[in-house]
């Protein structure tokens, strides 16, 4: 989809950069802050656009688009579940 991030490139400190496709064939690239939870990530793109990520039985980052309610609760609320394969 449009604006749905390509590339997650986790920087020590907390910090990210997400690339994301604009258009048909642009992309840009935005840092993005990123909390460690027990057994998952959260990376928050601002403007309440929190993903929260884990990875799988493959070894690949799953990232799925939702909110964190008052109480600490997270709810998926965005597309299908995003996949990313690690590269070095």
């Amino acid at each position: 989809a449009d604006a749905e991030i390509r590339e997650i490139e986790l920087k020590a400190g907390g910090q990210s950069q997400l690339t994301m496709r604009t258009g048909k064939t642009g992309q840009k690239t935005q840092p993005a802050p990123w909390t460690l939870a027990t057994k998952e990530i959260f990376i928050d793109r601002g403007q309440n656009q929190i993903y929260r990520g884990y990875i799988n039985a493959e070894g690949n980052l799953v990232l799925e688009r939702g909110e964190i309610y008052p109480q600490g609760s997270f709810h998926c609320s965005g597309p299908p579940l995003m996949i990313f394969k690690k590269v070095e």
